[in-house]
């Protein structure tokens, strides 16, 4: 870097000579570019859709969900793995920490960008979800799913969608608000009170985390597919935001590990840990996703079967093959070697591809169930489109959180075993 990170812990926005960091403002503005042009692209593309088929508006929005719930999987997510590492006493989390918090307080910008999405819910012509939209202008499939969501008028309504999403966001919030300043007075002062709150409320966050995901996976992601229901798939929405957030996390820290004060601490089980972790998640991601497959398959009910049907079909089964290749069989062969695991190199290459993987997954939750005119191609390079420009957008306020506070919590430099040596 240009500057150094100072060996305190501290991220110093100045360097030696009063300059500012231009590692950082570099990295600011690469994700600022590659947001607005990702925005760029995905606009393009909703217009020409628009103009050519009738269900464009629809596609663009529904690539504007995919692109929305992936991102907010990521504060939402950290939020979760804060609340493992505080239960845990982890010393991965004490390494991540400052990745996960910053993470968090990306939240307000996942607020502001879910507007669009909240304004599109009340037009038939523009909401991605099947309940907005008028019996009249429904196909005979739908009509039937149109019928199906009058049991559920109460729930599955603009007005009740957008109500229930506010509230998540307020929930969130207030959990995410008592973290970081929890964390912050324990940095600063050493309180003792305020570190004993911040663990005893490990307990009460995961909670909150799996309750809220409950409910925010049926409206945000099923609820595309009303005559679908599982009781697996909000499991499955957990495990992939940690497992992205954690990927996010590992990828952060070891570009960042080359510096001060990161190297300093940095020993082989720590990335063998971290490594051992990514290896976890993958596999209760197969697990729920096997699991959920297996459910439908034995209970052969027609409401259930049409979800795989449609994710195994009209070239959507290849994209299925990708993930359970990538997403399961190969990450479960490299991260068995402790080769991989005590590579800085190769480890985060690995965090990096499972992060984008993720991704993936999102697109094949939402994508299948309203693809109208195009292919999959289409559908995919605007999924993408809307994945850079949100990310894009994301990472450049991720940065600029990342570099107001240490490094290192120098408070849980203690949690850190030194017995561990390069050999």
């Amino acid at each position: 870097m240009s500057s150094e990170i100072a060996t305190n812990g501290s991220a110093v926005v100045n360097g030696s000579d009063g300059s500012p960091n231009h590692e950082w403002q570099r990295m600011q503005r690469i994700s600022l570019t590659a947001g607005f042009a990702g925005v760029g692209i995905f606009a393009v593309l909703g217009l020409t859709m628009s103009a050519a088929t009738t269900g464009g508006m629809r596609q663009f929005f529904t690539s504007y969900l995919v692109g929305w719930v992936f991102w907010l999987g990521l504060p939402i997510g950290c939020m979760g793995l804060l609340g493992i590492h505080y239960i845990t006493g982890s010393s991965w989390g004490v390494l991540l920490r400052r990745m996960l918090e910053a993470a968090t307080r990306t939240l307000p910008l996942m607020a502001v960008l879910f507007i669009p999405l909240a304004i599109s819910v009340f037009n038939k012509d523009t909401s991605p979800y099947p309940w907005s939209s008028a019996p009249e202008t429904l196909s005979n499939v739908e009509t039937e799913i149109h019928e199906l969501t009058q049991k559920f008028e109460n729930w599955c309504n603009p007005k009740g969608f957008v109500f229930r999403a506010v509230l998540y966001f307020a929930i969130w919030g207030v959990v995410i608000f008592l973290i970081n300043k929890w964390s912050q007075k324990v940095e600063t002062t050493g309180d003792v009170y305020a570190r004993r709150y911040m663990e005893n409320f490990a307990g009460p966050v995961l909670f909150l985390f799996a309750l809220g995901n409950m409910f925010s996976a049926t409206d945000f992601v099923m609820s595309v597919e009303l005559h679908f229901s599982s009781t697996m798939f909000a499991l499955i929405y957990s495990i992939n935001q940690l497992l992205a957030c954690f990927t996010f996390g590992v990828a952060i820290f070891l570009t960042l590990s080359l510096q001060s004060p990161l190297k300093e601490v940095l020993r082989p089980k720590f990335q063998i840990d971290m490594g051992s972790f990514m290896l976890g998640l993958c596999l209760v991601w197969c697990y729920m996703n096997f699991s959920q497959y297996m459910l439908i398959w034995i209970g052969n009910l027609p409401e259930e079967i049409p979800y795989y049907l449609k994710r195994t079909r009209g070239g959507w089964e290849y994209v299925a093959y990708v993930m359970l290749v990538f997403h399961f069989a190969m990450p479960f062969v490299l991260l068995l070697f402790r080769d991989v695991k005590l590579h800085r190199g190769r480890l985060r290459a690995m965090a990096i591809f499972l992060f984008f993987i993720c991704a993936l997954d999102v697109i094949w939750w939402i994508e299948p169930a309203t693809q109208r005119d195009g292919g999959v191609p289409v559908y995919l390079l605007m999924d993408a489109a809307a994945i850079v420009g949100i990310g894009g957008i994301w990472f450049w306020v991720f940065l600029a959180q990342l570099k107001k506070y240490p490094l290192l919590p120098t408070q849980y430099r203690s949690q850190l075993p030194g017995a561990h040596h390069a050999h």
